[in-house]
């Protein structure tokens, strides 16, 4: 798909995003944002852009890589409030807006904690509402264990309060396995087949019984999900005992570090 932008975008594009020669993939972000201005959408690189106005993006990357000592730095992604660069091979340097993420590793900042993915350190950059943070990369989960516990999360946006997940019966199950197999238009989420749920016999007259999605991309067995859930569960468990906040504990937010679920992008608590 050809991706349209004005002159003016284009100019800006060229002026901002000079090469700079420490960062690879630095094309990528050239594409990233490129996208996003052609869609309209004030997210990611956008969003660092317009808080630096007249500043020079080089200019910031070039002070975090100074104050964090990293030797070199790979352009990765962008979300909904900044933008992430692999630094070193085994760290994530996130360039973000969002205040609530640093109130929330304020406490936690240098320290190991079960569950969370650690925090080095963060510089703030009040003249444009940025922050600079640096911490542990981890494996990125599956896109069907993603789904599962995004699902799971809206299911319960309340999920700090891990009562919903302790007391789950088989009525939460078939709601949740429901949720997977057709989930909402406005979850965005990709259909899940659970293979030997009992909703798909091809009974109509049960009740119970609910249409297999025709277009479902994943499929996996009720005791696959079961050890996803219980996972899921374990994380919540560990957050919880520390008092971690977890109402943004969706699949986005989770990754695996040893072989462990942890929880990233905390929210402030």
């Amino acid at each position: 798909m050809k991706i349209i932008i004005t002159e003016s975008q284009y100019n800006l594009i060229l002026e901002q995003f000079d090469d700079f020669g420490d960062i690879k993939k630095f094309q990528k972000i050239k594409r990233d944002y490129r996208k996003d201005l052609s869609r309209g959408l004030e997210r990611g690189i956008s969003k660092v852009k317009s808080a630096l106005d007249d500043s020079n993006f080089n200019d910031l990357v070039t002070d975090l890589v100074k104050h964090f000592n990293i030797k070199k730095i790979k352009y990765f992604d962008r979300g909904a409030f900044g933008m992430a660069f692999i630094a070193d091979d085994d760290k994530i340097l996130k360039i973000t807006s969002d205040e609530d993420e640093i109130r929330g590793i304020k406490k936690i900042v240098g320290k190991k904690i079960p569950g969370v993915v650690t925090y080095y350190g963060y510089k703030e950059y009040p003249e444009f509402g940025l922050y600079g943070i640096l911490m542990d990369k981890v494996e990125l989960i599956p896109p069907i264990q993603k789904i599962i516990y995004t699902t799971m999360h809206h299911l319960n946006a309340n999920v700090f309060d891990s009562f919903f997940w302790e007391d789950f019966n088989n009525e939460d199950m078939d709601e949740l396995i429901n949720r997977l197999q057709h989930p909402e238009p406005e979850d965005k989420l990709q259909p899940i087949l659970i293979t030997d749920y009992y909703g798909n016999e091809e009974n109509e007259d049960d009740e119970d019984w609910v249409e297999p999605p025709y277009n479902a991309e994943f499929q996996i067995t009720e005791n696959e999900l079961i050890e996803y859930i219980e996972e899921y569960k374990k994380l919540l468990k560990k957050l919880n005992k520390r008092n971690i906040d977890t109402k943004d504990l969706h699949g986005g937010n989770i990754g695996i570090k040893d072989g462990e679920l942890v929880h990233f992008d905390i929210m402030a608590f």
